[in-house]
């Protein structure tokens, strides 16, 4: 049985606060205006925040910040940074003025701060703070949409650019709980740390990542996942075709899928599944290669646990094969999961439950 995609766009699970689309970065240009407008409320449940802006055609991508004030205050007394006191993702511009931020911390004051972007080499264009906004305990009365902002905000000093990868080994430098991927050898090594937060002994895991904080960078909170934060591609000979001059050749067998190898049915507490974030931020992983047509949960993810997300990412000229449970992006996927605006291209085989995104997505009574 044989499944041949070209170009499939393919969104299981819509969400509201989609961060979509393949192809995030693009050639630098004029920078984009700095955004305006931004405004923050109390969301409907407990630690969200609603955040709103003036929209910037112009920009890539949004980088959203947020900081707690006594973070804030803390970072500045000790004579840092101020803007290192701040938490940081990054959306695509996909036209959206809205932001939906969650698990802060209710009772505690919080600023907000928003930049646009062309090109993600590119210096962060920052607009004005947000008004402080305390975090409510009771959200039963809290608004649902933002409202008109104040019309000359606090000014505030000129942030620098923010930072990437630095000799501390800080490998989230945006603090949004995703390790940075930047080569193969790093996105190997997610297989000796399926919960994604950075904690493996595994000896392969810190030649990846070399000299690593003992944290990997990330913020206080902890790491959730892992984030690309380049292109891939597993050509690495450069010769056209897979072939033994290939760093994942494997004797002919290819990449050996993160996570669920062979399980089966995987169970969510397995140890074997992928349970973290994968966010491929635009970015594309090309000629992925797999040849294990004796192995159950086949694709660049063997086998995904329940309640996690795998977005933002393209699979291009896949030659992926297995015995069942075969995909090329996620070969075992449970319902629970958010798989969203990814796509895949190129040839997907095996024997039962094929598909060319996920070879099989798991519904369970499980709650």
């Amino acid at each position: 049985m044989k499944w041949l995609m070209t170009g499939l766009l393919l969104a299981l699970i819509t969400v509201a606060i989609a961060v979509g689309g393949i192809g995030m970065a693009q050639a630098q240009g004029d920078t984009p205006p700095a955004p305006t407008g931004l405004a923050a409320v109390n969301g409907p449940n407990t630690g969200e925040v609603l955040l709103s802006w003036n929209a910037v055609a112009d920009a890539a991508f949004y980088r959203i910040g947020w900081v707690a004030f006594p973070d804030y205050e803390a970072t500045v007394a000790a004579g840092r940074d101020w803007l290192e006191a701040f938490h940081f993702l990054d959306a695509v511009n996909t036209g959206q003025t809205q932001w939906t931020l969650t698990r802060l911390s209710p009772g505690v004051e919080y600023y907000f701060i928003i930049a646009s972007n062309d090109a993600r080499n590119g210096t962060p264009q920052y607009g004005e703070w947000s008004e402080p906004l305390t975090l409510n305990d009771d959200t039963s009365s809290c608004p649902t949409a933002a409202p008109e902002p104040e019309p000359t905000p606090t000014p505030r000093p000129t942030p620098a650019p923010t930072r990437g990868p630095v000799a501390d080994g800080d490998y989230d430098a945006d603090d949004d709980g995703l390790i940075e991927v930047s080569n193969l050898a790093q996105l190997n090594a997610m297989r000796w740390d399926l919960n994604g937060d950075g904690s493996t002994s595994n000896p392969g895991y810190a030649q990846a990542f070399p000299s690593a904080a003992p944290d990997m960078g990330c913020p206080r909170e902890g790491c959730i996942g892992y984030e690309l934060s380049a292109n891939l591609d597993f050509d690495t000979n450069g010769s056209g075709d897979a072939d033994a001059g290939d760093a994942y050749w494997n004797g002919g067998d290819g990449w050996f899928p993160i996570g669920g190898g062979g399980g089966g049915f995987p169970t969510g507490d397995n140890d074997l599944i992928f349970n973290a974030t994968f966010d491929g931020n635009g970015y594309t992983i090309s000629n992925l290669y797999i040849y294990r047509p004796a192995l159950d949960n086949v694709g660049l993810i063997g086998a995904l646990g329940e309640h996690n997300k795998v977005v933002n990412i393209g699979l291009a000229d896949v030659n992926v094969s297995g015995a069942g449970f075969v995909g090329g992006l996620i070969g075992y996927s449970y319902a629970s999961n958010i798989i969203a605006n990814s796509n895949v291209t190129g040839t997907v085989s095996g024997d039962y439950y094929i598909g060319g995104l996920i070879g099989i997505n798991f519904i369970t009574n499980n709650k």
